[in-house]
């Protein structure tokens, strides 16, 4: 669906209202203007003027500007000027650049402390998030800057950041929270007679209604809009009001109204020289051409508009390109080149979602890496207090002798006996304390190894799904891992619990490979479930049987899971079981994938650890199951523990 555009909020653009004579006028001064701090304010001034007007303009000024400011040493100006010039370049849509002089013009307020510019900054960088998709980041900068405006008690500045919190949820589809900031900053706006930002927040409330399906309602927002506008001659606001008309009158189909507001708003774009905005107009043709069976006409006017593509970033645009590609191409039965957009679009698709949640992965991955850091410093700082103790011991030693051999010659060979032994049990605790703090290092790499996991057994779930049943996923997820982290400091865990545990592990990636197999975990009724496991040690045994076993196996085939719980002998046998492809096959498989496993390769080195300390000695059996045929039918493993070290502390 063609999307109505939204203005987005400019800091240095809010109430200029000027009329042609009195911009003549601020030329007239510049040109007469001495080279100090004022010319640089009044440079600025112009360049923020003709951002509505002319945007090669307003950045020949916002350069002038910048360079004057920097030979001046005015650190205030030259910040105005760099975000001046940032906003020419987005309008342009050189993000690139945009970016590269917003961090200038941050690094410089934050130089003089100027809370009311850091704040500004982030309104336009939220801008560049919100043409990328980013749309969670741009709704944290709009916040902290909306919070940075309420301390400021800036209320004509928290209109603007209200305003930028409800085009962001009003690009989420959340239309009714959208509208409750918009009107929020409506009647700051009415209480100051900014009658250019109540067009501002006119102009996006008919954008949430279009979206929104209200064409109506839409309409009566935007031509309010547009009254202002024209009244005050706001080329730039009237273009943006004119193509949303035209995107109603096009679900009105009312085509040649449509056309009518659109190569109006072309025609100025054009000579604007607003890159985007020119953009936006063509595809906007495009699709009345689609709408309207004239198909070579729209496929030349998308084509034009990727020509003028340069930033391939702004992925939300070219995803529209395409898709009116594509529907052009099949209209006129070019169908391997419509398939080719198609698919291009699609790909698209995936990344803007991909990228916001790819973010938050990377974030939690974060995370749990300054927690592992941290584990590894605690463990430094506990041997450096060993070695501590160990050398006051020794001075103490030391002492002693020294004492033993003015007092009698005969306690000297007590005292070597006992320090002796002394030494001997401090090396035995030494070496068991080693293993303790490699067992502690190692389960700290693991934890974020699971939960990696389970992140991508959720990802395409997601996508794919339906929202009740996605909440539903989401809520065992969140289970799980509030279980993982809460055991996350102990070394061992009750049967009970890594029971739990796998439930839930095997559901979510049962749910996730659309059933494709089915599972019990099963305890038998002798087994006390209160006995302790080392912790973490079934799971990655069961995620390499689904992932390696019943995930490869043929569609006509059912795949089957179990997992026992039982007493054998003096011993506790844990076996995982499965009808998957076997190892021999799996392993060819892998050679071809990008997944590898290394849970299996841990849970080995963590039991070697195990049984260098002395605390548990386990034994691990891998078997290669066979049909009647002599064919592969699966693997079996089989973990069994020594009942008698159990249930210790």
């Amino acid at each position: 669906m063609k999307i109505c555009s939204y203005i987005f909020v400019l800091y240095f653009l809010t109430s200029i209202q000027l009329k042609a004579q009195e911009v003549d006028s601020l030329i007239s001064k510049l040109a007469i203007a001495k080279e100090d701090t004022n010319k640089v304010k009044l440079l600025n001034r112009l360049a923020s003027i003709f951002l509505s007007k002319d945007l090669l303009r307003s950045s020949d000024y916002s350069k002038r500007s910048y360079k004057l400011a920097g030979e001046l040493n005015f650190i205030k100006g030259k910040a105005s000027a760099a975000v001046l010039r940032g906003v020419a370049f987005l309008e342009q849509g050189n993000t690139d650049s945009a970016e590269y002089l917003y961090g200038i013009s941050e690094s410089l307020f934050e130089k003089i402390n100027h809370l009311s510019g850091k704040a500004a900054i982030m309104s336009q960088r939220s801008g560049i998030y919100v043409t990328k998709g980013v749309y969670d980041k741009a709704l944290d900068l709009h916040q902290k800057s909306l919070n940075i405006y309420i301390k400021l008690n800036d209320k004509e500045n928290q209109a603007i950041a209200l305003s930028g919190i409800g085009m962001v949820y009003g690009l989420l589809g959340q239309y009714k929270l959208s509208e409750e900031y918009y009107l929020k900053a409506l009647k700051i706006k009415k209480d100051f007679g900014d009658e250019r930002g109540m067009s501002i927040v006119y102009t996006n409330l008919g954008s949430d209604n279009y979206n929104n399906n209200a064409y109506e309602k839409a309409l009566y927002y935007i031509n309010k809009a547009l009254n202002i506008q024209e009244k005050h001659g706001d080329k730039r606001l009237i273009i943006v009001n004119k193509t949303n008309r035209g995107n109603v009158f096009v679900k009105q189909a009312k085509y040649g109204q449509a056309t009518t507001d659109h190569l109006f708003s072309l025609e100025e774009n054009i000579k604007m020289r607003d890159t985007l905005a020119m953009i936006n107009s063509l595809t906007s043709i495009g699709d009345i051409y689609n709408f309207t069976s004239r198909f070579k006409q729209a496929s030349h006017k998308f084509r034009e508009a990727e020509a003028l593509l340069k930033d391939t970033t702004n992925l939300i645009t070219l995803r529209t390109i395409y898709l009116g590609l594509g529907t052009a191409y099949n209209g006129s039965g070019e169908l391997k080149n419509a398939a080719d957009f198609y698919k291009k679009a699609y790909l698209l698709e995936n990344r803007i979602f991909n990228g916001t949640l790819s973010e938050k992965i990377a974030n939690l991955k974060e995370t749990f890496e300054a927690e592992k850091r941290e584990k590894e410093i605690d463990i430094l700082k506990e041997k450096e207090n060993n070695l501590q103790l160990l050398a006051e011991k020794r001075k103490l030693n030391v002492y002693i002798s020294i004492s033993g051999i003015l007092l009698v010659l005969s306690i000297l060979f007590i005292v070597i006996i006992a320090s002796k032994n002394k030494r001997d049990k401090l090396k035995l605790e030494t070496a068991k304390n080693k293993a303790m703090f490699e067992q502690k290092a190692l389960r700290a790499q693991m934890n974020p190894h699971f939960i990696f996991n389970s992140l991508n057994s959720i990802q395409k779930y997601i996508l794919q799904n339906q929202s009740q049943e996605a909440y539903d996923y989401l809520a065992k997820f969140s289970k799980l891992i509030r279980q993982v982290l809460m055991n996350s400091e102990r070394s061992d865990i009750t049967i009970k619990d890594e029971k739990v545990l796998l439930e839930l592990y095997v559901e979510l990636e049962q749910r996730r490979f659309k059933n494709r197999f089915d599972y019990s975990i099963i305890c038998s009724a002798i087994v006390p479930l209160n006995f302790k496991i080392p912790i973490m040690l079934v799971q990655p045994f069961v995620e390499n049987a689904i992932w390696h076993g019943l995930m490869n196996l043929n569609r006509t085939k059912h795949g089957l899971l179990t997992i026992d719980f039982e007493l054998e002998q003096d011993n506790l046998k844990i076996q995982i079981k499965d009808n998957g492809i076997g190892r021999e096959a799996a392993a060819l498989k892998r050679k071809d994938s990008e997944y590898r496993s290394v849970g299996m390769m841990f849970t080995q080195k963590r039991l070697e650890l195990l049984k260098e300390s002395g605390n548990i000695n386990a034994k691990i059996e891998i078997i290669d199951l066979k049909d009647e045929n002599g064919n592969a039918n699966g693997t079996s493993v089989e973990i069994k523990f020594p009942l008698i070290v159990l249930n210790e502390d």
